[in-house]
């Protein structure tokens, strides 16, 4: 449909060689704060294609081009390192198939050492309030197995059962899943038997600062996620104080006259729709 295309199984940032090009980047907007064309050529002139190095390991070296201070230069150390970590974490990406725009987001919840850390602990990519959106519990398991992290590796585990709450809840249309299908199912996924994980899912209930919560249904045992379970209780409170509630508001005696009134202050005309609702409103 849109002719010929070009399909990238992995990217690699590449910065410039060129004296031309290394200029261009290091006196281009946002770059490096308070680096113009002169200072730029300065800094190629004295450090050639290892500026790049020097700014990353050795940026004290920096101090030796006239009108870099101190201050300047940690402004100029500051700036880089942003592109250097956000570059790695871009590196990270492309390696893992997660789509590029979502690279400034997972730099947004884990800062410069995102690659590293997810690298120790991919399933962080999961969860409900930290994770990036659109990556799933398998996409976690093929980062894992490429850094020989084992399927009963307690964070595995955790983040399994966490993910699980959460999927099993929405297939169902619910907010809440029943811990004997939870443990079914996650065992399923995580490839491991119920009596295994069991002991995960009580750790988690037992937290200090719980991400998820245990209430009952009927007599049985219900799982849910705890903001989702707090804010579902926060709505049930306030019907029951709606229902309850005394109205102090004292109704016209004739609604269609003062909503004739009040269409003729404000300069408008309702819809004989809108009219409906708003006496069935008042009246109830």
């Amino acid at each position: 449909r849109f002719g010929l295309q070009i399909k990238a199984s992995r990217m690699q940032v590449v910065l410039p060689v060129t004296e031309k090009g290394i200029v261009k980047l290091l006196q281009s907007k946002d770059f490096l704060p308070g680096v113009g064309e002169k200072t730029a050529k300065k800094l190629y002139e004295a450090f050639g294609a290892k500026i790049f190095d020097v700014l990353e390991k050795k940026p004290e070296k920096l101090l030796s081009i006239k009108g870099i201070s101190k201050k300047k230069l940690g402004k100029m150390v500051e700036c880089y390192q942003e592109k250097v970590d956000m570059r790695n974490i871009l590196q990270f990406c492309a390696a893992y198939d997660i789509p590029q725009s979502q690279g400034k987001k997972i730099y947004d919840v884990y800062g410069g050492s995102a690659a590293n850390i997810l690298h120790r602990n991919p399933y962080l990519l999961t969860e409900p309030n930290k994770g990036i959106k659109g990556i799933g519990f398998k996409k976690a398991d093929a980062i894992a197995a490429t850094q020989n992290i084992p399927k009963d590796s307690p964070d595995r585990i955790t983040h399994g059962l966490i993910f699980e709450v959460n999927e099993l809840s929405a297939k169902k249309g619910s907010t809440t899943v029943s811990r004997k299908s939870l443990l079914t199912e996650s065992a399923k996924m995580l490839e491991l038997a119920v009596e295994d994980i069991e002991p995960y899912l009580q750790k988690l209930l037992d937290e200090d600062n719980p991400r998820i919560l245990e209430d009952d249904l009927n007599g049985e045992p219900f799982i849910w996620n705890c903001g989702v379970y707090l804010r579902e209780h926060r709505i049930a409170q306030r019907i029951i104080f709606l229902r309850d509630a005394k109205s102090g508001v004292k109704l016209p005696l004739d609604i269609s006259k003062a909503i004739d009134k009040a269409e003729t202050r404000n300069k408008i005309t309702l819809a004989d729709s809108q009219v409906k609702a708003l006496k069935t409103t008042l009246k109830n």
